[in-house]
Protein backbone atom coordinates (compact mmCIF):
# COMPACT_ATOMS: atom_id res chain seq x y z
CA UNK A 1 0.00 0.00 0.00
CA UNK A 2 2.03 3.52 -1.04
CA UNK A 3 1.55 6.17 1.12
CA UNK A 4 -1.49 8.22 -0.85
CA UNK A 5 -3.51 5.05 0.18
CA UNK A 6 -2.39 4.87 4.02
CA UNK A 7 -3.93 8.69 4.06
CA UNK A 8 -6.99 7.44 2.96
CA UNK A 9 -7.27 4.45 5.57
CA UNK A 10 -6.02 6.98 8.23
CA UNK A 11 -8.62 9.51 7.45
CA UNK A 12 -10.97 6.87 6.72
CA UNK A 13 -10.25 6.17 10.40
CA UNK A 14 -10.32 9.57 11.45
CA UNK A 15 -14.16 10.13 10.28
CA UNK A 16 -15.13 6.87 12.12
CA UNK A 17 -14.12 7.94 15.16
CA UNK A 18 -15.45 11.32 14.86
CA UNK A 19 -12.41 13.34 14.90
CA UNK A 20 -11.59 16.52 13.01
CA UNK A 21 -8.36 17.07 12.52
CA UNK A 22 -8.80 20.44 11.51
CA UNK A 23 -10.43 21.55 14.63
CA UNK A 24 -6.41 21.46 16.21
CA UNK A 25 -4.49 24.36 15.92
CA UNK A 26 -1.79 23.81 13.34
CA UNK A 27 2.21 23.06 14.33
CA UNK A 28 4.82 23.22 12.91
CA UNK A 29 5.35 19.38 13.42
CA UNK A 30 2.61 17.58 14.29
CA UNK A 31 4.65 14.54 15.32
CA UNK A 32 6.36 16.35 17.76
CA UNK A 33 3.56 18.09 18.98
CA UNK A 34 1.84 14.67 19.60
CA UNK A 35 5.22 14.00 21.41
CA UNK A 36 4.94 16.68 23.94
CA UNK A 37 1.06 15.86 23.84
CA UNK A 38 2.49 12.47 25.27
CA UNK A 39 4.68 13.23 27.54
CA UNK A 40 1.93 15.54 28.96
CA UNK A 41 -0.85 12.54 28.40
CA UNK A 42 -3.50 14.76 26.75
CA UNK A 43 -4.01 11.27 24.68
CA UNK A 44 -6.98 12.91 22.81
CA UNK A 45 -5.15 15.44 21.68
CA UNK A 46 -1.98 13.38 20.84
CA UNK A 47 -4.10 10.90 18.80
CA UNK A 48 -5.66 13.78 16.95
CA UNK A 49 -2.20 14.97 15.59
CA UNK A 50 -0.82 11.58 15.20
CA UNK A 51 -3.89 11.32 12.49
CA UNK A 52 -3.46 14.53 11.14
CA UNK A 53 0.72 13.20 10.96
CA UNK A 54 -0.62 10.73 8.99
CA UNK A 55 -2.61 12.53 5.87
CA UNK A 56 0.64 14.81 5.24
CA UNK A 57 3.35 13.23 6.44
CA UNK A 58 5.67 11.62 3.65
CA UNK A 59 9.54 10.38 5.41
CA UNK A 60 8.92 6.55 5.54
CA UNK A 61 10.43 6.71 9.19
CA UNK A 62 8.51 10.03 10.30
CA UNK A 63 5.03 8.02 9.42
CA UNK A 64 6.20 4.69 10.91
CA UNK A 65 7.19 5.95 14.21
CA UNK A 66 3.33 8.16 13.69
CA UNK A 67 1.56 4.71 13.15
CA UNK A 68 3.61 3.25 15.94
CA UNK A 69 2.36 5.35 18.73
CA UNK A 70 -1.35 5.44 17.63
CA UNK A 71 -1.58 1.71 17.68
CA UNK A 72 -0.17 2.05 21.43
CA UNK A 73 -2.88 4.74 22.37
CA UNK A 74 -5.32 2.68 21.42
CA UNK A 75 -4.30 -0.45 22.31
CA UNK A 76 -2.83 0.37 25.85
CA UNK A 77 -4.58 3.77 26.80
CA UNK A 78 -7.66 3.49 25.29
CA UNK A 79 -8.13 -0.14 25.23
CA UNK A 80 -9.69 0.01 21.88
CA UNK A 81 -7.95 -3.45 20.80
CA UNK A 82 -10.15 -3.62 17.75
CA UNK A 83 -9.50 0.01 16.22
CA UNK A 84 -5.70 -1.10 16.80
CA UNK A 85 -6.19 -3.67 14.70
CA UNK A 86 -7.32 -2.01 12.03
CA UNK A 87 -4.16 0.48 12.27
CA UNK A 88 -1.88 -2.74 12.46
CA UNK A 89 -3.52 -3.94 8.96
CA UNK A 90 -3.03 -0.44 7.83
CA UNK A 91 0.66 -0.74 8.41
CA UNK A 92 1.21 -4.24 7.07
CA UNK A 93 -0.16 -2.32 3.96
CA UNK A 94 2.28 0.25 4.18
CA UNK A 95 5.50 -1.08 5.40
CA UNK A 96 5.14 -4.78 4.21
CA UNK A 97 8.10 -4.57 2.19
CA UNK A 98 10.20 -4.21 5.14
CA UNK A 99 10.63 -7.87 6.53
CA UNK A 100 11.57 -6.03 10.12
CA UNK A 101 9.09 -3.77 10.28
CA UNK A 102 6.69 -6.36 8.94
CA UNK A 103 7.85 -8.89 11.93
CA UNK A 104 6.91 -6.22 14.39
CA UNK A 105 3.53 -5.55 12.92
CA UNK A 106 2.91 -9.28 13.04
CA UNK A 107 3.69 -10.12 16.45
CA UNK A 108 1.76 -7.44 17.16
CA UNK A 109 -0.96 -8.50 15.36
CA UNK A 110 -0.75 -11.79 16.59
CA UNK A 111 -0.72 -10.89 19.87
CA UNK A 112 -4.14 -8.37 19.79
CA UNK A 113 -6.18 -11.07 18.18
CA UNK A 114 -5.10 -13.50 20.84
CA UNK A 115 -6.02 -10.73 23.35
CA UNK A 116 -9.25 -10.48 21.63
CA UNK A 117 -9.88 -14.42 21.62
CA UNK A 118 -9.52 -14.84 17.71
CA UNK A 119 -7.57 -17.91 18.13
CA UNK A 120 -7.95 -18.95 14.46
CA UNK A 121 -6.91 -15.54 13.15
CA UNK A 122 -4.00 -15.55 15.55
CA UNK A 123 -2.93 -18.60 14.20
CA UNK A 124 -2.81 -17.32 11.06
CA UNK A 125 -0.60 -14.50 11.67
CA UNK A 126 2.00 -16.46 13.98
CA UNK A 127 2.13 -18.68 11.13
CA UNK A 128 2.94 -16.03 8.61
CA UNK A 129 5.83 -14.41 11.21
CA UNK A 130 7.19 -18.09 11.42
CA UNK A 131 7.47 -18.11 8.01
CA UNK A 132 9.71 -15.00 7.90
CA UNK A 133 13.22 -15.35 6.70
CA UNK A 134 15.24 -12.93 8.99
CA UNK A 135 13.73 -14.16 12.74
CA UNK A 136 16.14 -15.18 15.30
CA UNK A 137 16.58 -18.54 17.51
CA UNK A 138 14.97 -17.10 19.96
CA UNK A 139 11.78 -15.15 17.49
CA UNK A 140 11.85 -18.67 16.37
CA UNK A 141 11.27 -20.34 19.77
CA UNK A 142 8.93 -17.87 20.98
CA UNK A 143 6.93 -18.15 17.52
CA UNK A 144 6.30 -22.06 18.01
CA UNK A 145 5.16 -21.78 21.57
CA UNK A 146 2.96 -19.69 21.00
CA UNK A 147 1.67 -21.52 18.20
CA UNK A 148 1.77 -24.72 20.12
CA UNK A 149 -0.63 -23.00 22.70
CA UNK A 150 -2.86 -21.76 20.58
CA UNK A 151 -3.31 -24.78 18.73
CA UNK A 152 -3.74 -26.35 22.47
CA UNK A 153 -6.76 -23.77 22.94
CA UNK A 154 -7.94 -25.34 19.56
CA UNK A 155 -7.35 -29.26 20.74
CA UNK A 156 -5.22 -29.64 17.58
CA UNK A 157 -3.21 -31.87 19.67
CA UNK A 158 -1.21 -33.02 17.02
CA UNK A 159 -0.34 -29.70 15.63
CA UNK A 160 0.44 -28.18 19.22
CA UNK A 161 3.30 -31.28 19.62
CA UNK A 162 4.65 -30.80 15.82
CA UNK A 163 5.10 -26.85 17.00
CA UNK A 164 6.35 -27.19 20.75
CA UNK A 165 8.64 -30.39 19.64
CA UNK A 166 9.93 -27.68 17.00
CA UNK A 167 10.77 -25.13 20.02
CA UNK A 168 12.75 -27.63 22.12
CA UNK A 169 14.73 -28.35 19.12
CA UNK A 170 15.71 -24.77 18.66
CA UNK A 171 19.45 -24.04 20.16
CA UNK A 172 18.07 -21.06 22.85
CA UNK A 173 18.46 -21.28 26.39
CA UNK A 174 17.75 -24.77 28.07
CA UNK A 175 15.21 -22.41 30.41
CA UNK A 176 13.06 -21.76 27.33
CA UNK A 177 12.91 -25.25 25.85
CA UNK A 178 11.88 -25.85 29.68
CA UNK A 179 8.98 -24.19 29.10
CA UNK A 180 8.17 -25.62 25.57
CA UNK A 181 8.47 -29.34 26.96
CA UNK A 182 6.06 -27.99 29.94
CA UNK A 183 3.62 -26.78 27.76
CA UNK A 184 3.99 -30.58 26.02
CA UNK A 185 3.37 -32.04 29.09
CA UNK A 186 0.53 -30.00 29.77
CA UNK A 187 -0.78 -30.87 25.66
CA UNK A 188 -0.14 -34.79 26.53
CA UNK A 189 -2.11 -34.80 29.92
CA UNK A 190 -5.24 -32.85 27.99
CA UNK A 191 -5.42 -35.97 25.75
CA UNK A 192 -4.39 -38.61 28.77
CA UNK A 193 -1.21 -39.59 27.29
CA UNK A 194 -0.18 -39.73 30.66
CA UNK A 195 2.74 -41.56 30.38
CA UNK A 196 4.36 -39.37 28.27
CA UNK A 197 3.19 -36.31 30.16
CA UNK A 198 5.24 -37.95 33.36
CA UNK A 199 8.17 -38.12 31.49
CA UNK A 200 8.28 -34.86 30.35
CA UNK A 201 7.28 -33.14 33.56
CA UNK A 202 10.47 -35.43 34.81
CA UNK A 203 12.19 -34.18 32.49
CA UNK A 204 11.44 -30.54 32.92
CA UNK A 205 12.76 -30.88 36.82
CA UNK A 206 16.14 -32.16 35.85
CA UNK A 207 16.87 -29.05 33.70
CA UNK A 208 18.01 -25.80 34.30
CA UNK A 209 14.65 -23.75 35.41
CA UNK A 210 13.14 -21.18 38.20
CA UNK A 211 11.05 -21.79 41.10
CA UNK A 212 8.10 -20.72 38.96
CA UNK A 213 8.57 -23.10 36.53
CA UNK A 214 9.66 -25.79 39.16
CA UNK A 215 6.67 -25.59 41.02
CA UNK A 216 3.92 -25.89 37.99
CA UNK A 217 6.21 -28.72 36.41
CA UNK A 218 5.94 -30.93 39.77
CA UNK A 219 2.02 -30.13 40.73
CA UNK A 220 1.87 -31.53 37.05
CA UNK A 221 3.49 -34.66 37.50
CA UNK A 222 2.17 -34.99 41.06
CA UNK A 223 -1.04 -35.01 39.34
CA UNK A 224 -0.29 -37.38 36.47
CA UNK A 225 0.43 -39.78 39.55
CA UNK A 226 -2.30 -39.48 40.97
CA UNK A 227 -4.63 -40.44 37.79
CA UNK A 228 -2.32 -43.10 37.66
CA UNK A 229 -3.20 -44.96 41.36
CA UNK A 230 0.32 -43.79 42.64
CA UNK A 231 -0.83 -42.18 45.49
CA UNK A 232 1.97 -42.02 47.51
CA UNK A 233 3.76 -41.09 45.30
CA UNK A 234 1.89 -38.59 44.04
CA UNK A 235 1.79 -37.03 47.79
CA UNK A 236 5.14 -36.67 47.88
CA UNK A 237 5.47 -34.72 45.12
CA UNK A 238 2.51 -32.17 46.09
CA UNK A 239 4.09 -31.62 49.47
CA UNK A 240 7.33 -30.86 47.30
CA UNK A 241 5.83 -28.00 45.52
CA UNK A 242 4.52 -26.45 48.64
CA UNK A 243 5.93 -22.70 48.55
CA UNK A 244 6.41 -23.03 44.73
CA UNK A 245 3.05 -23.63 43.07
CA UNK A 246 1.10 -20.40 42.88
CA UNK A 247 -1.98 -21.57 44.76
CA UNK A 248 -1.04 -23.32 48.26
CA UNK A 249 -4.42 -23.50 48.94
CA UNK A 250 -4.85 -25.93 46.03
CA UNK A 251 -2.07 -28.15 46.98
CA UNK A 252 -2.91 -28.12 50.94
CA UNK A 253 -6.42 -29.70 49.63
CA UNK A 254 -4.52 -32.30 47.40
CA UNK A 255 -1.96 -33.08 50.08
CA UNK A 256 -5.20 -33.60 52.79
CA UNK A 257 -6.78 -35.75 50.42
CA UNK A 258 -4.32 -38.23 49.44
CA UNK A 259 -3.37 -38.35 52.88
CA UNK A 260 -6.60 -40.02 53.92
CA UNK A 261 -6.33 -42.18 50.94
CA UNK A 262 -2.96 -43.30 51.51
CA UNK A 263 -3.63 -43.65 55.14
CA UNK A 264 -6.94 -45.63 54.52
CA UNK A 265 -5.19 -47.92 51.80
CA UNK A 266 -2.16 -48.80 54.27
CA UNK A 267 -4.96 -49.27 56.74
CA UNK A 268 -6.26 -52.54 54.61
CA UNK A 269 -9.23 -50.64 52.57
CA UNK A 270 -10.20 -49.77 49.50
CA UNK A 271 -8.46 -47.05 47.77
Amino acid sequence: MNINCARIACALLVFAFGVACERVPLDSNDLDAAKSAISQRDWPRAERLLERCLQTEENPQQRWEAWTRLVDIYSRINLDQNSALGQLEAMLQEFGQDEAKKKSILARLGELHENLGHISQAVAVWERYAELGNLTDQEAANAQRMLGNLHFRQRRFDLAEEALQTCQALPVEEFFRAWCLYDLALANMARDELDDARDQAIQVLSMKVDDQLRGLAGFLLADVLEQQGLRAEALDRFESVRGLYPNELVVDNRIAYLKKKVKSSSGGSKP
